[in-house]
């Protein structure tokens, strides 16, 4: 065989590799950057808060804040889980405590695996964080004396990604806030690297699926927010920011689409991925509790 074509063929599969590792670790391997960022100055600082640890299922050690609500009332206890997006941490959600706390909720904020103070190495875009979060569920209804509890869940980016894949296995949570969810993990990587990246999606795509499987244990089509939503009864809010160009804002509108029974979605205009509430907080959080209000008249408890 002619040497050069040799030379040619090594050279294009190096690249290829190269190239593969490289769109992996902008997937799925950034989030230990976080750690950086979690060891500034702390936001929470100002909060009376426990600091919470458990183990997953593979061993993993999760970390998260509690933040309870000070005062003691004969309701339903009421508690919100905030779970951040990729590569942030627990941190990034500090401006939602006050607003929650102000109408007598409790607030425990995670660190999803791989970022903040949690372990682990990857993201999984919650294919494996969905069982974690519904550790950090039973931990809630566990940790409470009352008979009567109201728990609810709100994410952001790939924290919205983990919540609306929760709602599949979802035996506890009363509503689910997804801000800028992906419908379709395959879906979004396509889109990114196309439009984002400015290359094709294939045969990129196919590789990156295999190098998920060999070394975080999912692969992509595993990740499809569109099918638990559409099985799901739980109340769920979509948002959405109209300029969002990471998470295309059609995929709130899909999954609004498909939701069956109690939904609600809020197009925030002018806001950029992740950055509704920044945006235009007045309108959030009108829209936010008028969602949850109208969920708390239909929440029955077991007697």
């Amino acid at each position: 065989m002619n040497y050069k074509l040799l030379i040619g063929i090594a050279i294009v599969l190096t690249t290829f590799y190269a190239l593969t590792n490289y769109t992996f670790n902008k997937v799925v391997n950034e989030a230990k950057n976080s750690r950086i960022r979690a060891s500034q100055a702390d936001p929470l600082e100002k909060y009376l808060k426990d600091d919470v640890e458990l183990v997953s299922k593979d061993n993993l050690k999760l970390r998260g804040t509690y933040i309870p609500y000070f005062r003691k009332t004969a309701e339903a206890e009421k508690t919100i889980i905030l779970i951040h997006g990729y590569t942030a941490t627990s941190e990034s959600m500090a401006d939602l405590i006050t607003p929650f706390l102000s109408h007598g909720w409790n607030v425990l904020l995670i660190d999803q695996r791989g970022h903040g103070k949690s372990e682990g190495q990857y993201a999984s875009f919650g294919y494996h964080e969905k069982g974690d979060l519904d550790l950090w569920v039973n931990w809630v209804r566990d940790r409470s004396e009352k008979k009567h509890q109201v728990i609810g869940l709100l994410g952001i980016s790939m924290g919205a990604g983990t919540v609306l894949e929760y709602a599949g296995i979802n035996k506890h949570v009363n509503f689910i806030i997804a801000d800028c969810p992906y419908s379709d993990l395959e879906e979004l990587l396509k889109y990114q690297i196309r439009e984002i990246r400015n290359i094709p999606a294939y045969p990129l795509i196919n590789a990156l699926d295999l190098m998920l499987r060999i070394r975080v244990d999912f692969n992509i089509k595993a990740v499809s927010p569109l099918k638990t939503v559409r099985e799901s009864e739980i109340p769920i809010m979509f948002i959405h920011g109209s300029e969002d160009r990471f998470v295309p804002t059609q995929m709130s509108k899909d999954l609004y689409a498909i939701k069956k029974g109690k939904k609600k979605l809020l197009i925030v205009e002018g806001a950029s991925h992740a950055n509704s509430y920044w945006t235009n907080k007045n309108l959030y959080e009108k829209e936010v509790w008028d969602f949850i209000d109208e969920v708390l008249t239909t929440v029955t408890y077991p007697d």
